[in-house]
């Protein structure tokens, strides 16, 4: 799924904690987060009490009384496993400097139970959160903790968050108005905390990962397959709108509870579109297709893209095109490593560098290449500009994957990317036929009309350690597409 070039920068309650982690991994979760909150509260020089507030996803609605499927924030479920609203969780250092984490929970209703799912009881959470720190979400339970962090006769330093459209459980205001705290207008910087420590996937998430994007890559083969045409005369139509609904069924049935972003399944031209979600065309032979596809398995997300020509094999502009983006692929994956030579850190924005340096690199020799087959065109050189290139490639070419698929957005595009951090690689190059120079006079008048990317998740490797490719499993070089479309159709022809 692409991140914009600009901004480089529900579960069940039976089942609220993530699978293959363990509550020790959430307490030593919240260990780093506490040691990290309390760094950056000396660096800002807050002394006395303190109540960092983390709250739960709201409650949102498609109707006045029907409820969206529940999904929990991201940095909650980190901290704490629990997949439902309702609940908080307050990191509490005390004027005297000790500290500690709370749960505050929402129980259910009777009532509310005969409608809905019963929340997780405060005993279970007591076992899983081992702090042994669980409390009703009350306004007397948030009173004594704000009383207990007064300095003197001066309310505690409170940092809660109201943007991002939810609401504050009104128990928590209530206390916050009685305790004279005003509401905390600056950045959330600690969110940032939470997810600078997020960006380091553990084995248990490194694993979920995996599962997950396996569960893409097969879904996404299976697209693969489907998609071929022009090899039986009486063929229905292949849509856009069938591939996607084939990648979310496959996906649902490996036990994925929702897709990670709204599959993009663009042919032909419509591959030119970045977001491209209409899907309401039929697939013709000669097209290329574009399919950007994830799902969401046990609260983490993958994220996947390939293009290939659904009539088996490439035409010769066609291959040009991809294997440009091929390139800019290979380099992009082989430099997401902890580190680089001369010392200089991997960041996103280094990232950004290498893809657009490539990417001119490869429109040049495309300009050069096809001149070489007596294309005419009115521009003098062979070099193409900077601007040109980012007309091409107007997307950044990573971005954070995890429990988002754009994940952990407050870490800056200039934070060095530690071993282990899942980044989403995804370089494309576009020609769109609108806005094109036209005839003669138009550079790239033999690719108008194509769009090509190439993504896949890649595990950032420690020095000395290449990185891991977890999308692997779909193929990407032209002789492996080539080979496994051109054998489907062999076989549509042979059943009929």
């Amino acid at each position: 799924m692409l991140p914009s070039l600009h901004h480089l920068h529900a579960r069940s309650a039976s089942s609220a904690a993530q699978p293959r982690v363990s509550v020790n991994e959430y307490r030593a979760r919240r260990e780093r987060v506490a040691a990290a909150l309390a760094n950056q509260l000396e660096q800002r020089g807050v002394a006395g009490g303190v109540v960092v507030i983390y709250t739960s996803a709201p409650v949102q609605r498609m109707q006045h009384d029907i409820q969206r499927v529940f999904r929990q924030d991201p940095d909650f479920l980190w901290l704490t496993g629990l997949g439902e609203p309702h609940a908080l969780l307050a990191w509490v250092r005390t004027a005297l400097g000790a500290s500690r984490w709370v749960l505050l929970l929402t129980e259910s209703s009777r009532e509310e139970a005969r409608w809905h799912v019963p929340r997780t009881t405060r005993e279970a959470m007591e076992r899983r959160f081992l702090d042994g720190r669980v409390r009703p979400l009350t306004t007397a339970t948030l009173r004594t903790l704000l009383r207990e962090c007064r300095t003197g006769p001066d309310a505690p330093t409170v940092c809660f968050e109201t943007e991002r459209g939810r609401a504050l459980p009104p128990a928590l205001m209530a206390a916050l108005r009685e305790a004279g705290v005003e509401q905390l207008r600056a950045a959330p910087w600690w969110r940032a905390v939470v997810q600078r420590e997020r960006v380091v996937k553990s084995p248990a998430e490194l694993e979920l990962l995996r599962r997950s994007a396996n569960a893409s890559c097969a879904a996404l083969l299976a697209v693969m397959r489907a998609s071929v045409v022009g090899h039986r005369t009486n063929e229905q139509d292949v849509t856009e709108a069938k591939l996607a609904a084939t990648f979310r069924y496959l996906v649902a049935t490996a036990g994925a509870k929702r897709l990670a972003f709204p599959t993009i399944v663009a042919a032909g031209d419509n591959a030119t579109v970045l977001h491209y979600h209409r899907a309401d065309d039929a697939l013709r032979p000669g097209q290329l297709l574009l399919v950007d596809a994830g799902c969401e398995m046990d609260a983490y997300c993958s994220d996947v893209a390939r293009t290939w020509p659904v009539s088996g094999r490439f035409s010769a502009a066609q291959r040009m095109l991809y294997e440009a983006v091929l390139e800019i692929h290979r380099v992009c994956v082989e430099a997401c490593r902890e580190g680089a030579p001369g010392g200089s850190a991997l960041t996103l924005e280094s990232l950004q560098r290498v893809a657009l340096a490539q990417a001119r690199d490869q429109l040049t020799g495309l300009r050069r290449a096809l001149r070489a087959t007596g294309a005419r065109d009115a521009v003098e050189t062979d070099e193409v500009s900077v601007e040109e290139t980012t007309r091409c490639f107007p997307h950044a070419v990573a971005h954070f994957v995890g429990m988002d698929t754009h994940d952990t957005p407050l870490v800056g595009h200039d934070t060095p990317i530690p071993a282990n951090a899942v980044l989403a690689i995804e370089p494309g190059l576009y020609l769109p036929r609108a806005g094109g120079g036209g005839g003669d006079s138009d550079p790239w008048q033999q690719l108008r009309g194509l769009g090509v990317r190439v993504e896949d998740m890649v595990v950032v490797g420690a020095p000395g350690t290449p990185p891991e490719v977890l999308t692997d499993g779909v193929p990407k070089s032209v002789r492996a597409l080539q080979t496994l479309l051109c054998s489907e159709g062999a076989a549509r022809q042979r059943a009929r």
